[in-house]
């Protein structure tokens, strides 16, 4: 299947689009225990698994209600937790949490060793854009730069920037709106069913990446306290008539 020469624009999800997850039942081992080790000096007095009880689903938990304290939502999240266990810690100390532990988690995720050479190929003829779902968009942009991606788009939306996260189709307005696209323009690759379903509410054409390995399921998106428990249903198995793509690679011959 190719797609129409009336595509101007070309969209990317961030986390498993782009980066690619690695081991995430390492990834959240190591988030827990740095979180963990973060707080016993700040008056944690629970035992790990006690503790580890505390952070189940840390992520799907309803966001703690926004207020003008700077902070990101990840932040609020900590303080939060922090709250109801009666620690205190300051906001320069929730900041140095959230990025600490932010990042033992990211040393799991890599970028896709095709990302600069297919990024680059597009942008020759379309206008790229970035549209993500993430809670800390300081760290996030921190790893766009890191990875020397940033210079490829036009438009970068955070979710935790603009106040609306995917399936919300709105998310895709700022970009749109900074790219001069209209949404029949503007194809958006991404790797899960919340990607898929923006996306078509927003009236742009969903791409879904469904990589062999490295899938994409609610184990990779969240610490789960349960060692024990199976594997989550796989949220990329869903059936809809969409475009699929196994690697970007692929993206060079559907777009045209």
């Amino acid at each position: 299947m190719e797609l129409g020469q009336n595509i101007r624009g070309v969209f990317f999800d961030l986390y498993g689009t782009l980066l690619v997850y690695g081991d995430m039942k390492a990834a959240w081992s190591d988030w827990f225990t740095a979180f963990y080790s973060k707080l016993v000096p700040l008056g944690l007095s629970l035992s790990q698994e006690s503790f580890s009880r505390e952070c189940d689903r840390f992520f799907g938990k309803e966001p703690p209600q926004k207020r003008n304290d700077g902070f990101t939502i990840f932040e609020r999240r900590i303080h939060g937790l922090c709250d109801r266990l009666g620690l205190a810690p300051s906001r320069d100390e929730v900041a140095g949490i959230a990025d600490h532990i932010a990042e033992v988690w990211q040393q799991h995720v890599q970028v896709d060793p095709d990302a600069s050479t297919v990024l680059g190929a597009l942008m020759e003829a379309k206008t790229l854009a970035l549209v993500s779902n993430f809670d800390h968009p300081r760290y996030a942009k921190k790893v766009i730069s890191n990875h020397q991606m940033t210079g490829f788009f036009h438009s970068i939306v955070i979710s935790g920037d603009v106040g609306i996260s995917k399936p919300d189709p709105r998310i895709f307005e700022s970009a749109l709106e900074q790219t001069g696209l209209s949404a029949s323009e503007v194809v958006y690759v991404g790797d899960t069913e919340e990607d898929v379903i923006a996306s078509r509410a927003a009236g742009i054409i969903p791409i879904l990446i469904q990589r062999q390995t490295n899938a994409t399921d609610q184990n990779t998106l969240d610490f789960n306290s349960d060692d024990e428990a199976g594997e989550l249903e796989n949220t990329q198995r869903f059936n809809v008539e969409v475009p699929k793509i196994s690697s970007l690679k692929e993206l060079l011959h559907l777009i045209q």
